[in-house]
């Protein structure tokens, strides 16, 4: 069967995504290929989201891979309880097993709905840009280009999050404007309990913990940048505002919300050193509302 013909599963899109193409008919990666950036936005529930998705999956499907998915065992991916124990009934045991399954297959098993078939989509590619990271040489990771500011860094953290998921992590962290909301503010907002924006809040950070070690050290380039010169500059800094003062003396180009976003990143893992610079005691009593 020529490749074009494979069925659209085998690009794993998103749940939206692949609705929005299965209920125009569309099953096979030549058909979608073949739709200008017009006929694709033209489609129910198919947004400019969709269509970046579409685009980047087209383009890793055109790339041959240098190597193949290695069998390691599904727990790697990190997957909620729900969605291993569906897989373990199914007997499906290693990434490469689950690699090869369609989006038909993985729903006809028990308890397996579309929240997991999601789940296990956005995993595998976040794997697989792991996988593929890896297998790459240290000096072509040395040389990959940085995100040139922490603010940048985090636009490209966040884009594999929903619209409303990016809004209640910024509004808790106050990273927009410096106001945190509390967990009921958000909960009345989007019509949810405090205690689900609790937990989507947590789902939300463990998602960010899992990014793949070679793209999360490359992300924290620029915050690493920014704690190493605040570390050299603390003489006479007591406060943020002393802090931000000699970060631009040294001419390192940061606001308010560029320590708000570090404060998060720290918070789920990726930088360390943050909370022993100036400021410390005065992040501290700025800490998340409830």
């Amino acid at each position: 069967m020529p490749l074009a013909d494979e069925d659209i599963s085998c690009l794993r899109l998103s749940t939206r995504a692949s609705n929005a193409l299965v209920r125009t008919r569309m099953h096979t990666v030549g058909q979608v290929a073949r739709l200008t950036d017009e006929e694709l936005l033209s489609l129910r529930n198919f947004g400019v989201g969709c269509l970046s998705e579409v685009r980047e999956a087209l383009r890793a499907y055109a790339t041959p891979r240098r190597t193949p998915l290695p069998d390691d065992h599904i727990d790697s991916l990190g997957l909620s309880p729900r969605a291993r124990n569906a897989l373990a009934r199914r007997r499906v045991r290693t990434v490469r097993q689950l690699a090869r399954l369609t989006n038909k297959e993985l729903l006809a098993i028990w308890h397996f709905g579309r929240r997991s078939l999601s789940e296990v989509r956005y995993a595998l590619r976040t794997y697989e840009t792991g996988t593929r990271g890896a297998s790459r040489t240290r000096k072509e990771r040395e040389n990959e280009e940085a995100p040139p500011s922490i603010r940048a860094a985090y636009r490209i953290a966040v884009r594999e999050l929903t619209i409303r998921q990016r809004r209640i992590l910024e509004r808790r962290w106050g990273i927009n404007d410096g106001a945190r909301w509390t967990l009921a503010e958000l909960g009345a907002e989007l019509g949810v309990t405090r205690e689900r924006i609790r937990q989507i809040e947590s789902q939300l950070k463990r998602k960010l913990a899992q990014c793949p070690t070679a793209r999360r050290e490359q992300l924290a380039k620029p915050m690493y940048t920014v704690i190493n010169v605040a570390a050299e500059c603390t003489e006479g800094a007591t406060s943020e505002d002393d802090l931000l003062a000699n970060l631009r003396g040294r001419g390192i180009d940061c606001d308010p919300r560029d320590l708000r976003i570090l404060g998060l990143f720290t918070d789920v893992g990726w930088v360390k050193g943050w909370h022993s610079l100036p400021g410390a005691r005065e992040r501290a009593s700025r800490t998340q509302p409830v």
